[in-house]
């Protein structure tokens, strides 16, 4: 699901949970993967010059897409942590219950709603993170997606 907080200036809980209301009426949980679009792609913020004012997760956000079993969380920013967050908390509790992060996604041209994510890692050994291409597929209204394995 890629959700959009334009009026956000840090994802916090209850920015999603008033995002997943006001979009998508009762939806009571997100989706196993979450992509953000905020503010950051309005701005076009990753095909300029870097900017340290950027849109990203507060830490209590990342706790509570852990307690809702989120396993994959997508940003259009080049980091899901603020940039002066040198603990890099947000990196932390996601990673620290397996959740994929997804960073430095271009959402300019993508509209909220449901999609079929495909992300094609480069396999770089020894690597902790890696670039990829990621694809977003929007399915017609009742379309069922088959899952492709693991």
């Amino acid at each position: 699901l890629v959700l959009y907080l334009p009026s956000a200036a840090a994802i916090t809980v209850s920015e999603m949970i008033s995002a997943l209301h006001a979009c998508y009426g009762g939806l009571a949980h997100p989706p196993s993967r979450l992509l953000l679009k905020t503010s950051n792609s309005d701005r076009g913020i990753l095909v300029g010059d870097f900017t340290a004012h950027y849109v990203a997760l507060t830490t209590a956000a990342a706790g509570w897409l852990v307690e809702q079993g989120v396993v994959l969380v997508g940003i259009d920013a080049l980091s899901v942590d603020p940039l002066d967050d040198v603990a890099c908390s947000v990196h932390r509790v996601l990673l620290a219950h397996d959740i994929v992060i997804l960073e430095g996604l271009d959402l300019r041209q993508v509209p909220p709603g449901p999609y079929d994510l495909l992300c094609l890692p480069l396999r770089i050994p020894g690597a902790d993170g890696a670039p990829a291409r990621a694809l977003l597929v929007r399915r017609p209204p009742g379309e069922s997606c088959a899952f492709l394995g693991t």
